[in-house]
């Protein structure tokens, strides 16, 4: 079991906050250890592959809230459909500038761009505090040189966003969005597939992202423009305080 202090959650959530990935191999006789550690929040990672410890925990009061299915996409590898491959084409994505930047971490604070994910849906948390949470977490990852903005202008309105990141494995496409005041078709394919594009014209070969089970539209997006589940981690969380 690998424990990690989310210090920067305390500074979104204000509560102390620990996560936990339980390894394929562990006991879930680790899950009581989990227990006895110290935390307001807690938030348990398990491999799909250990139905019997997603059992075990919930038996321990812990909330399964979301599957995390984590995707890859192979570019020399990769078969788009003729269904969505001329719709991709004709949506262009470059890289955001300040302003772009700027205007797109305003809307994501506001808290009306994802309503899907764990603590939007969380009633200790919301909307609000998701969008705070993200607004902060881009932020930090914009302070590294690895980091990027993919922007998409739909009739010069910004349509559609995907941060990513670059290392040495490829591209990670950590946080993407169509904005909440954009409809489109093809919007949600073309998050998806900016940093694909990206990588196929800098000859990078891999490129990674996540999806929760609760924003099956995304999922589905994924999936047709090339990527493939690689793997799946059960979410599970607990509250050690009351809302208020």
């Amino acid at each position: 079991m690998k424990t990690i202090e989310a210090t920067w959650e305390n500074r979104n959530l204000g509560v102390e906050t620990k996560e936990f990935e339980f390894e394929p191999s562990d006991s879930i006789a680790t899950i009581d250890l989990v227990d006895k550690d110290t935390f307001e929040y807690g938030v348990l990672k398990i491999p799909s592959t250990r139905p019997d410890a997603l059992l075990y925990a919930q038996k321990r009061n812990y909330i399964l809230i979301e599957d995390i299915h984590n995707l890859i996409c192979t570019i020399n590898k990769l078969e788009i459909s003729k269904q969505y491959s001329g719709l991709l084409h004709r949506i262009r994505f470059s890289e955001a500038n300040d302003n772009e930047i700027y205007y797109i971490l305003q809307t994501m604070k506001s808290g009306t761009t994802y309503t899907t994910d764990r603590i939007a849906i969380d009633p200790f948390w919301g909307q609000k505090i998701s969008g705070l949470r993200y607004y902060n977490w881009v932020q930090d990852l914009l302070k590294k040189d690895n980091s990027m903005v993919f922007v998409s202008y739909v009739k010069e309105k910004i349509a559609g966003y995907n941060v990513s990141e670059i290392t040495e494995n490829g591209i990670h496409g950590i946080l993407g969005a169509v904005m909440p005041d954009v409809k489109a078709v093809g919007l949600g394919l073309a998050v998806h597939y900016f940093p694909i594009g990206y990588a196929k014209e800098h000859h990078i070969n891999r490129v990674y992202t996540s999806v929760s089970s609760n924003n099956l539209n995304s999922l589905r997006s994924a999936l047709a423009v090339g990527y493939q589940i690689a793997n799946i981690d059960y979410v599970l969380i607990k509250h050690r305080t009351e809302i208020k």
